[in-house]
This record gives structure tokens, C-alpha cells and sequence, in this order.
């Protein structure tokens, strides 16, 4: 177990991606029934719940026994959604939280209309921000690429994209373009549309030649980005939600995405604002978008330095969130 300010640390998650997560802290595999939260909170001297992960019996439980809860980085999504069926349920939920941080202003009116009360929905920023890093080590040559040539990477392509970046790919000539599929079960699917356009690829794994890297692994994309002169963040394309564009922003790579970036609509029109990111509607705009910024090195230099200025002004969420629970927690 590790210790911050003397205070052990002790996380849950119901899945295995989320325990692996924790790293060198203690975590245990949540179960929300009453006799698992309650020994789980014995002796606890605070409960944070991460977004929207609100489970009754937990949060009952934690007003019960007299322990301040506290929802960071915190979203309506379709989850908190369905607690609406069930009358009061949700507005009880809210009402164990003693301070509430929103990711922006657009959640906090949403919670507000959930039935949190206002006075403890305190905005703070979201905590995406600080988890993006600076800079990667990777350089082009790690992916078999040129140094001299403009490389564009389109990550985190969900299947239903597959067409319109095959048929926007192949209106590229002249450039460097890898692939990654957000999931690698749909490749084969991905392998028959660059196929079907006439485009030869070869797999990371594989090494080879081919004009297109498919990206069939898995902890690269962040490297690949930043070796990137420009980036197209897939789910948004097709009505996925959208997939994190802030990667490739916090790196200094402008960003392309489609309009459906719902699930996060600040920083996809905050990225649009400053002039760090463009939005694309189909395989004709997306290369046509991706062909104009790779033929204009000034243009991509200042529209990447845009997108990471953005990242780096909305930075310092996490620790403004600990300042505030650590501070209410002195005076408790």
C-alpha cells in the first residue's frame, strides 16, 4: 500500500484493465452489496468515486456511517441516466456526495438538473488533462518510417470508420499513413477495406514493406502520435461518442475528428476554438483537410502549438481536487 500525507490509499474497480491501473496501490475487485461497502469503509476516513460511477449501496452506506464522499472529474453519461427509473434512487445518490467536481460547466448544469444540490457542485476542471503526457521518446524510424515526409496517423478507428479512412487514404499519394484500429478483433475487417482500394499495408508486428502501417499492437498509439505531423482521433465518424482527442493535442499534433464527439464535447469545440483541431464529415473532407495541412509545414506547426497550449491551460485539475478534499478533510 502506498501512503499520501500519511494517509493510506486503498482503490476498487470491477474490472481487471482497472485494477492494473492502480499500479503499487492497494485495490480490491468491488461488489456493491451491503456487507462487502461496509467493510470496505470501515475505518475509511473519506470515499472518492471517479465520473459517474455511482452504486447505491456504496454511497448509502458511506452517509450512514458518518464518511464524507466526494465525486471527482464527475459526468452524466447513459449509466447515470438509468438510474432515472428508478424514483428517488438517483436524488439520494447526489445527496451523499458532500462536494461534487464536475469536469466543466456543461456536466455541472447537468448534475444540477439530476437533482444535486448547486451549492455542492463545485467546478475544478477535469482530470483528463493531467494524465496526458508531454512528450514520448518514439521517432519515426522506431515505426519504419522516413524522417522527410509528412506522416499522418489515424487512431483509435472503430469499424463502422473503416470505409470512409480506406477511401480517405487512398486519396493521399505522396504521404506516410499509419492505421490503428481501436480494436484488434476487427482487424480483418479493416485488412479487406485497405484491400479493397488497392492499398498495401504491413503490420506492425510483421514489419515488411507496404505503404500503410497497421498498427495490431497494443500501448503504441501515443508514440505513434507524437512521431505524427497529424492526427484523425476515430469514433467519431460513426455515433461511437468519440475517442480521446486530447492525445494527440498534448503532443503539439493538430487534430482531426468527425461530429460525433459526444463524449467530450468541451474539448472537442474548446480544441475548435483556439484552432488546434478541425472537424470532418466525410472520406472527401477528411482527405481533402488531411492533404492541406501535410502540404503546409507553418500551418501544422501553429495549429499543433494551438492544440497543446489547450491542453496545457486546462491542466492542474487533480491537484486542485486533493487541495480540496485534503483541506476538508483537516477540518473534519
Amino acid at each position: 500500500m502506498l501512503f499520501s500525507n500519511n494517509m493510506p490509499v486503498m482503490f476498487s474497480s470491477n474490472t481487471q484493465a482497472g485494477i492494473r491501473a492502480c499500479g503499487g496501490f492497494r485495490c480490491i475487485r468491488f461488489w456493491d452489496n451491503p456487507r462487502f461497502v461496509k467493510k470496505g469503509l470501515s475505518g475509511a476516513k473519506a470515499l472518492i468515486i471517479a465520473e459517474s460511477e455511482l452504486w447505491p449501496n456504496l454511497l448509502m452506506s458511506a452517509r450512514s456511517m458518518g464518511i464524507p464522499a466526494f465525486l471527482a472529474n464527475a459526468r452524466v453519461n447513459r449509466g447515470t441516466r438509468r438510474w432515472l427509473l428508478a424514483k428517488g434512487v438517483l436524488v439520494q445518490m447526489l445527496s451523499a456526495f458532500t462536494e461534487i467536481y464536475p469536469k466543466d460547466e456543461r456536466e455541472a448544469a447537468k448534475i444540477a438538473e439530476l437533482g444535486a444540490q448547486k451549492e455542492r457542485i463545485i467546478c475544478l476542471g477535469g482530470l483528463k488533462f493531467d494524465a496526458l503526457p508531454r512528450s514520448t521518446e518514439a521517432k519515426r524510424g522506431d515505426f519504419g518510417f522516413a524522417g522527410d515526409v509528412p506522416l499522418i496517423t489515424f487512431g483509435s478507428v472503430r469499424s463502422r470508420e473503416f470505409g470512409v479512412v480506406a477511401e480517405a487514404i487512398a486519396r493521399l499519394d505522396g504521404f506516410q499513413i499509419a492505421i490503428a484500429p481501436r480494436h484488434r478483433d476487427k482487424l480483418g475487417k479493416l485488412l479487406r477495406e485497405l484491400r479493397g482500394r488497392g492499398l498495401s499495408f504491413r503490420l506492425r508486428t510483421e514489419g515488411g514493406g507496404g505503404r500503410v502501417l497497421v498498427l495490431d499492437t497494443i500501448g503504441e498509439l501515443n508514440a505513434l502520435y507524437s512521431a505524427s505531423d497529424l492526427a484523425f482521433v476515430g469514433g467519431t465518424l460513426a455515433p461511437y461518442g468519440g475517442h480521446n482527442i486530447l492525445e494527440p493535442a498534448a503532443l503539439g499534433v493538430p487534430v482531426l475528428f468527425g461530429p460525433h464527439y459526444e463524449n467530450q464535447p468541451s474539448e472537442a469545440e474548446g480544441l475548435i476554438s483556439v484552432g488546434g483541431a478541425l472537424m470532418i464529415r466525410g472520406p472527401e473532407d477528411l482527405a481533402s483537410a488531411a492533404r492541406s495541412l501535410l502540404s503546409d509545414r507553418a500551418s501544422r506547426a501553429e495549429m499543433g502549438e494551438k492544440a497543446r497550449a489547450f491542453v496545457e491551460r486546462n491542466r492542474g485539475a487533480s491537484r486542485r481536487i486533493y487541495e480540496r478534499i485534503m483541506g476538508f478533510l483537516m477540518c473534519y
